[in-house]
């Protein structure tokens, strides 16, 4: 912008000093004076671009540096949000409840080998309704009261 300014400024002095000399006098005063002000005009324009460039210097350090994150690190991922208390009901598979019997009688348990292999998250069942029960061949295994699963939000799906 600064230099188009400049341009015309200049533009204009030489066409005003053009209009305003007469062509038979040509004397040493009036091209001393046309030396002196093309030189004036030439400071000024000089003085212009030289404040030009130190606002430029200036501007440039103000700027904050620009970081760009390295291209092999992954993106912040976001986790949704949790869930309200009336929308955690769970469905677990029915096809893993199974009838075990012990000394206050038989009760309904979900075995863990099961729901493992149907994707449900052990880690989230409640360590409350956590309970060994030995299984047909005298191993011990892993299962979860299926009556303290369903008083924690946890449904049976219909097959």
């Amino acid at each position: 912008m600064h230099r188009k300014f400049i341009a015309t400024v200049m533009a204009a002095a030489i066409a005003v000093t053009t209009i305003g000399a007469a062509p038979a006098k040509a004397g040493d005063k009036e091209l001393a004076r046309f030396i002196v002000g093309v030189a004036a005009l030439g400071v000024i324009a000089a003085a212009i671009n030289d404040a030009d460039r130190k606002e430029n210097r200036v501007a440039r350090q103000d700027h904050a540096p620009v970081v760009v994150p390295p291209r092999h690190e992954r993106p912040a991922r976001l986790e949704p949000r949790p869930l309200p208390d009336r929308a955690r009901v769970t469905v677990l598979p029915a096809q893993c409840v199974r009838q075990v019997s012990d000394r206050r009688g038989t009760r309904n348990v979900f075995m863990a080998g099961c729901l493992e292999r149907n994707d449900v998250r052990m880690s989230r069942l409640p360590e409350r309704c956590e309970m060994s029960v030995i299984g047909q061949r005298g191993h011990e295994r892993t299962a979860y009261d299926a009556r303290c699963l369903s008083n924690n939000g946890y449904r049976v799906s219909r097959r």
